[in-house]
């Protein structure tokens, strides 16, 4: 280094530390963050960014830090925007919290299964069978278990899973769980 280059940084560093005596304070609050988030806070979800959300829902975990619906929700969040790498992360993050959290176990077999292009592997049947045992109305979960047979060639044993399905379902949602069937059998 020459002698002009050790003078030029020598001036700007004490301009950068002249700046900082005159304009900061140390240990100052951070109060532009703080009025930042509050002004995140007070909007409606609709009307956030995604980052503002993503910042919004992070925010909540340190709120809540039991609560799975926060983890659940920015799992959501980074599915909408195709990182799903990062939304399973977020939906295991969930399913830490609360372990009989449903939507959680849906929404982390649902994006396994569109990580493996419409394959049922066995993390996704075993993650669809949880949901449909904490919750037996999840009559779509039920019917992935018996699709995970189905694409495996054990078709007996999806058609036995459907049959006792179909049993427990009426109206409207057993017509669903027949198209379903059909559609996964090929026939229509």
């Amino acid at each position: 280094m020459t002698r002009s280059d050790v003078l030029t940084i020598i001036v700007f560093a004490a301009a950068a530390i002249g700046g900082y005596l005159f304009m900061g304070r140390p240990l100052m609050a951070d109060q532009p963050y703080a009025a930042r988030v509050a002004e995140i806070a007070s909007k409606r979800p609709d009307e956030m960014t995604f980052p503002e959300a993503l910042a919004r829902l992070e925010s909540l975990t340190q709120e809540q830090p039991d609560a799975a619906e926060p983890h659940f929700f920015i799992g959501e969040l980074l599915r909408s925007q195709g990182r799903e790498d990062e939304a399973v992360r977020a939906y295991q993050s969930a399913l830490r919290r609360d372990e009989a959290y449903v939507p959680a176990y849906l929404a982390l077999a649902d994006t396994l299964v569109r990580l493996e292009d419409g394959q049922i592997t066995p993390t996704a049947q075993s993650l669809y069978e949880r949901a449909y045992g904490f919750d037996s109305t999840q009559i779509r979960a039920g019917f992935m278990v018996g699709l995970a047979d189905w694409q495996a060639g054990n078709e007996a044993l999806a058609d036995n899973r459907w049959a006792a399905l179909a049993e427990r379902v009426e109206g409207p949602r057993a017509e669903m769980l027949a198209a379903w069937i059909s559609a996964a059998k090929g026939e229509e």
